[in-house]
């Protein structure tokens, strides 16, 4: 690890990244234009990343705006596909009002406000965009739906049109004409045929039954019929008698919620799954002097003590004068602020972990706290 001030090697990111990461984890932004990503300082694809999908490791677009023609062609040319698509929608490429604290500016100039003389983009977008590099239809339709469920262990719930799974539909025009499509860096690539968001077809109630009309991104729910997944081909265009985007129409997704069958992804429990609760500190600053563990549980309460090999978690950037970070991952030696980490507690279903880190006695000596940012920049709290 570099100290601060030192230089760091953006290449160094992703064999970092590869050493805490397990089969099915995910990588994100193979298409980034920033330093640190798929594409190694020399323009070749980084040599890790062959390591990283045969360890299992899936890989997601994560578009945003810092999404790059260049690089994408250098990795797909390459062999590498990504696995979903996700647009990476965010607070500074979006055309919302600012939530009460955001910054007037953002340490990347570049990516202040997308839609400021930039390019917008959307998940249909995003999606136009795999089919200018190259990918076909059928490939790039998996990376938005079923693979995604896979992803998420649901294949068998959502995902895709058969009888008795769960239906979230959108529909996409295919707008035929010579469209021209750049990202951020003024590069791009030409697109005939351009996918574009749609209405829900009305034409069959039984496959309407339980939806609403939706744009890409937003879709109503329902349960898929053995004729309706035969039919799905076979929809006739949006109807236009007010029946789509902003009509009023009865919600029929919400009863799974109200009858408590409404599932998450905290929901999902693979086999040999086990909770964590984590004992916090109470107060903004002290002296950590110790954590007394439950009698007969000792071996299921973990401080940076039990775990010196965990180190911090480091911010690093390769923006001009950004000062890299740490900070632990358990407290170690100080408590910094109400809510740090303490001690993770392990049990087998959430209830008992929590019990657990209740029944945990957090030792410290309270010291003065600087709630002010002009008083903690004095020169004597530096």
């Amino acid at each position: 690890m570099p100290g601060e001030g030192e230089p760091y090697d953006p290449d160094a990111i992703l064999p970092e990244m590869l050493e805490i990461m397990r089969p099915g984890d995910v990588l994100a932004h193979p298409f980034t234009r920033h330093p640190g990503g798929f594409v190694d300082r020399h323009g070749a694809l980084h040599p890790v990343v062959r390591e990283a999908l045969a360890r299992g490791l899936k890989v997601d677009v994560g578009h945003g705006s810092h999404f790059s023609f260049r690089m994408a062609r250098l990795v797909i040319d390459a062999g590498v596909v990504p696995d979903t698509l996700g647009a990476d929608m965010h607070g500074y490429n979006t055309t919302l009002p600012k939530p009460r604290g955001t910054p007037e500016t953002h340490p990347d100039k570049e990516e202040m406000h997308l839609f400021a003389g930039k390019q917008n983009f959307s998940l249909a977008s995003a999606m136009t965009s795999m089919l200018a590099l190259g990918l076909t239809l059928r490939q790039v339709v998996p990376m938005v739906s079923t693979h995604c469920a896979a992803m998420l262990r649901m294949q068998d719930e959502i995902g895709a049109l058969r009888p008795g799974a769960e239906a979230d539909i959108s529909v996409l025009h295919d707008e035929r004409g010579r469209f021209r499509l750049e990202d951020n860096e003024g590069h791009g690539g030409d697109r005939r045929p351009l996918p574009t968001p749609g209405l829900l077809p009305a034409r069959r109630p039984a496959l309407r039954r339980g939806f609403r009309g939706a744009a890409a991104g937003r879709a109503g729910r329902g349960r898929v019929s053995a004729s309706d997944a035969r039919s799905a081909a076979e929809l006739s265009p949006p109807r236009q008698d007010g029946a789509g985007v902003g009509a009023s129409l009865r919600r029929k997704e919400d009863t799974r919620f109200l009858h408590g069958r409404g599932r998450y992804v905290g929901d999902i429990r693979p086999a040999g799954t086990l909770e964590v609760a984590f004992l916090r500190s109470p107060v903004a600053h002290a002296r950590l002097l110790g954590v007394a563990k439950p009698g007969g549980a000792e071996h299921r309460v973990f401080t940076a003590e039990d775990l010196p090999e965990i180190g911090p978690i480091r911010a690093n950037s390769a923006l001009p004068g950004f000062r890299p970070s740490e900070q632990p991952a358990l407290a170690r030696g100080k408590l910094r602020h109400v809510g740090e980490p303490v001690a993770a507690c392990v049990a087998a279903t959430r209830a008992e972990a929590e019990d657990l880190a209740a029944a945990c006695r957090l030792q410290f000596e309270a010291l003065p706290a600087i709630a002010d940012m002009l008083a903690a920049c004095a020169p004597a709290r530096r």
